[in-house]
């Protein structure tokens, strides 16, 4: 009797001690996620007036930054902790009315596609850039975002801009040849449907 009342004590202690070791050891699992859930790679930083300044993602490195008053104004990655640009951000107006312009980056200069904004959120001008100056074509849209205007420039280093428009086609144009058009004080001659900048003594005479 005692030996079955022994044995019989054993059995209920190993099943309690093995109940126990469950619950201790969904309490660790539970405390275990609850530490996990509890870690938050948004680094928060501040103005000296303790407003919000940037909040930073310390594991992909994404990046939002604000005014003053708390309106976003930039929005992107960085390349790492140096915070050199990478990618594209996204420019706002400093009101956070509308956004201005989405810009590629590579280490902190801007080399790539870039698309700039109307204030009603159509696109008004798409182009890139290299090395921070503009390459290639830049292609104006209208209101209904149709291409009406391209200006092609080319990399020139011995401007001041480090870059040179060449030749300026405007879609809709409807001009004949050797027709000189001023604008905004600059003069233009028109020839196979594109305008070119010329200088002021080349204007004849009227």
């Amino acid at each position: 009797m005692k030996v079955y009342f022994f044995a019989l004590l054993l059995i209920t202690l190993s099943a309690c001690n093995s109940q126990s070791n469950k619950q201790t050891q969904k309490e660790s699992e539970q405390s275990s996620d609850a530490q996990v859930a509890k870690v938050n790679p948004i680094k928060i930083e501040y103005y000296p007036d303790s407003s919000l300044f940037r909040e930073l993602n310390t594991q992909t490195l994404e990046a939002k930054i604000y005014t003053a008053d708390g309106k976003l104004f930039l929005k992107g990655k960085y390349n790492d902790t140096t915070y050199q640009l990478n990618g594209v951000w996204e420019d706002w107006d400093r009101k956070a009315n509308y956004k201005r312009f989405d810009l590629t980056f590579v280490n902190n200069v801007e080399n790539g596609p870039f698309t700039s904004y109307r204030d009603n959120g159509k696109i008004y001008v798409t182009g890139a850039k290299k090395n921070g100056v503009f390459t290639d074509t830049l292609k104006f849209h209208d209101k209904d975002e149709k291409v009406f205007e391209m200006q092609v420039y080319k990399v020139d280093p011995t401007s001041k801009e480090g870059t040179k428009r060449i030749k300026t086609i405007n879609l809709n144009a409807q001009r004949s040849d050797g027709t000189i058009e001023q604008i905004k004080g600059k003069y233009y001659l028109w020839k196979d449907g594109e305008k070119q900048e010329i200088d002021s003594d080349q204007v004849p005479a009227r």
